[in-house]
């Protein structure tokens, strides 16, 4: 099992292996914050079990970009497209799936793959966040940071030494979120309509 620590976590994030379950819920179950406790949220590989938990964050994400620029339009038959890929992805060795568990309630994700640059860049190749999203009822609670950085301990196992991602430019969250984490700005996508 990897553990990743963090300097503002109570506990170590634990990356649980596909193979393995949450299988007990014993003292260590809940965080507690204060006077409020919650449950643990576990940051572990996802597995083919949890595809149905997965799409509908995917989905929750989707329309929040369409609701947020009418450029971003998902087609019709999106969901069952990106499950068939999604479920590539939890085989395929340079890619990385992993989510947020809480008590077996699937309460984020996130997605990683390796890519290479042209053979006239260095690094020849960098990791990709394809995708994250935390369920809106979970946000603000440092659930994304810590998906982040388990992905992060994934590409640093592949040896990777950078990360490239895209962010909505009309989804100040997400510029915020990125921007909090340590992303700095690289390259502009443009759009030109025909």
């Amino acid at each position: 099992m990897n553990t990743y620590l963090t300097e503002w976590a109570a506990t170590p994030i634990r990356v649980v292996p596909r193979e393995s379950r949450l299988s007990s819920l014993g003292d260590e179950s809940f965080l507690f914050l204060g006077e409020k406790s919650m449950p643990q949220v576990v940051i572990r590989q996802a597995t083919r079990g949890d595809v149905g938990g997965i799409l509908p964050l995917w989905n929750e994400m989707m329309d929040h970009h369409a609701a947020l620029d009418a450029r971003f339009r998902p087609a019709p038959d999106g969901e069952e497209h990106w499950a068939v890929v999604l479920r590539s992805w939890l085989r395929d060795d340079d890619v990385c799936v992993l989510v947020a568990d809480a008590e077996g309630r699937l309460v984020g994700y996130i997605i990683g793959m390796l890519r290479e640059n042209p053979p006239v860049l260095l690094p020849s190749a960098y990791g990709l966040v394809s995708d994250i999203c935390v369920h809106p009822a979970w946000r603000q609670q440092g659930i994304g940071r810590r998906l982040f950085e388990a992905l992060q301990g994934w590409f640093r196992e592949k040896e990777l030494s950078t990360v490239h991602l895209n962010v909505a430019h009309s989804n100040p969250a997400s510029q915020t979120f990125w921007r909090a984490v340590g992303c700095e700005d690289y390259m502009d996508r443009l759009w030109f309509g025909l």
